[in-house]
């Protein structure tokens, strides 16, 4: 991220078959065809966008931003059968992005994010640099990386970004 001058990601899946991103980054699952999101910040912990109520907020503890890297879980009650709630998922990632100041966003697979979404989403950031991050994401999940460190860039070498090795061997 830090290399392609990206200050965020945003993620969303629905389900873990195809492509699997919201696991691979908080081993969350995303299932049952509700959209989870994911607000991932070059520094700091990642926001969760999930099913639940309006403006549902809980901060997690040190124990879950240690195993997931989720920082907070932020609800909403979205459907993709309810057309009109499409953009409420887009609405709180977007107001996750402004409260963040980012300049640049990597969007990672928008072809997998429910079109609403996307849609409600880049219309929200007008003056935000918007990029497809997915290539970069993929090479760094082909190599049986972790997403922190690498995806973040702040891994020294490229051999940190590998789970088979050592760092720095």
């Amino acid at each position: 991220m830090r290399s392609r001058d990206i200050d965020a990601l945003v993620i969303q899946n629905s389900s873990d078959w195809v492509g699997g991103y919201i696991r691979w980054f908080s081993n969350q699952p995303a299932t049952n065809g509700y959209s989870s999101s994911v607000v991932f910040p070059i520094d700091g912990g990642m926001s969760l966008i999930e099913q639940g109520p309006f403006d549902g907020c809980r901060r997690a503890g040190d124990l879950e931003v240690s195993a997931t890297g989720i920082a907070q879980r932020l609800t909403t009650p979205s459907y993709p059968s309810v057309h009109y709630t499409g953009r409420y998922d887009a609405d709180l990632a977007a107001r996750e992005l402004s409260r963040l100041g980012v300049k640049r966003v990597g969007l990672v697979a928008p072809g997998a994010m429910y079109h609403s979404f996307g849609e409600r989403l880049v219309q929200s950031m007008a003056g935000i640099d918007v990029v497809d991050a997915t290539d970069f994401v993929d090479r760094i999940k082909a190599d049986g990386a972790t997403p922190t460190i690498c995806v973040r860039g702040l891994a020294r070498n490229r051999n940190q970004c590998r789970t088979d090795r050592a760092p720095g061997v």
